[in-house]
């Protein structure tokens, strides 16, 4: 696909509305949930993308939050194609002290429960709050310097040092909070069934604004997929996982079943190929774990019995092998 590339420097820009597609062409996705292989990732408000290109409506983008590892034995963010009218130009990238918590969250015009809602989050979005505390509400630099307020509930210091068993349990509690939500094919977000549109009350003015009528925005879908739940129920409690579920497992240390913990990885390989890993769950103790599966499916809690025909002791018996794949333990790589 043809683009044209801008100068030397790079042009860094933030997303501007709850979550945007990032997409392996710059094409609209369908708006519905159905498995396309042209959704890459998504990438929530506030995030940090750079621009490698554009064609048309469209930046070429490296997301710098996602990480990934070429083929070349290079790190470097998830690439693809995103709408300009889901992002803004920066100069000076975000400074963020505070990650979103809840399911999802409010950013009000005023620090008051009937102030007017100026755009709806996703958990584990990344904000900068700056300034004094106004009764429950923490006030929020926007991308464009103006101020917004959020529920301080809503959200939770980055980077505050807790205990291991703690952190643990923090990560069982946040991918229970995914429970019933949609599994979508490069979906990295809170399912929010409101149109992903009300990012109009910021008010931007410029380019970015310009094609909204005609754009597919307000038709975005929200949801996970595996390793998009796993992405986000790390990055909310203080961890930075790869995007994909064949990254994680590589990065991941690997462990045996005995030695699982709450909130460690659980990886599947693909058929007849043990080193192409394909899936990635959430250990959540027992016999149990968390995971979004399928397109059709909602991220469920689910036995070993259940999903393989055995406990786990029992598939550590047969090398963790069933129906030709092969089941993998991580551990969580834990803040120090």
């Amino acid at each position: 696909m043809a683009d044209s590339t801008g100068g030397e420097q790079d042009q860094y820009l933030v997303v501007i509305d709850p979550a945007a597609d990032i997409r392996r062409e710059p094409v609209d996705g369908p708006s519905e949930y159905i498995h396309d292989d042209l959704q890459e990732t998504q990438a929530l408000y506030n995030e940090v993308l750079i621009q490698r290109g554009e064609n048309g409506g469209w930046y070429r983008v490296e997301a710098l939050e996602q990480r990934d590892f070429t083929r070349d034995c290079l790190w470097q963010g998830c690439q693809g194609w995103v709408r300009k009218e889901h992002v803004m130009s920066v100069d000076i990238l975000p400074t963020n002290n505070v990650v979103v918590v809840a399911k999802t969250a409010r950013l009000l015009e005023k620090p008051a429960s009937g102030a007017g809602n100026m755009i709806t989050l996703s958990i584990g979005t990344r904000l900068k709050v700056a300034g004094a505390r106004k009764g429950s509400y923490c006030p929020v630099e926007l991308p464009d310097g103006r101020i917004g307020w959020i529920r301080k509930k809503s959200v939770r210091a980055i980077g505050r040092r807790t205990r291991e068993d703690r952190i643990r349990q923090n990560i069982v509690r946040t991918a229970a909070l995914f429970l019933n939500v949609p599994y979508l094919w490069g979906g990295r977000s809170m399912y929010m069934p409101e149109p992903i549109a009300n990012s109009r009350r910021l008010g931007y003015d410029d380019h970015t604004r310009r094609a909204a009528a005609n754009s597919m925005r307000g038709c975005t879908v929200t949801g996970v997929d595996c390793s998009g739940l796993t992405n986000l129920v790390y990055r909310v409690n203080g961890i930075d996982l790869p995007r994909n579920a064949h990254i994680q497992w590589m990065t991941a240390p690997k462990i045996t079943p005995d030695m699982m913990k709450d909130g460690d990885l659980i990886f599947v390989s693909a058929q007849e190929d043990f080193y192409s890993i394909n899936h990635v769950m959430i250990y959540t103790g027992g016999d149990t774990f968390i995971e979004a599966w399928e397109t059709g499916s909602l991220v469920r809690t689910i036995t070993f019995r259940e999903r393989f025909g055995k406990t786990l002791p029992d598939l550590a018996k047969q090398d963790l092998i069933i129906e030709n794949k092969k089941i993998y333990c991580g551990k969580a790589s834990l803040p120090k």
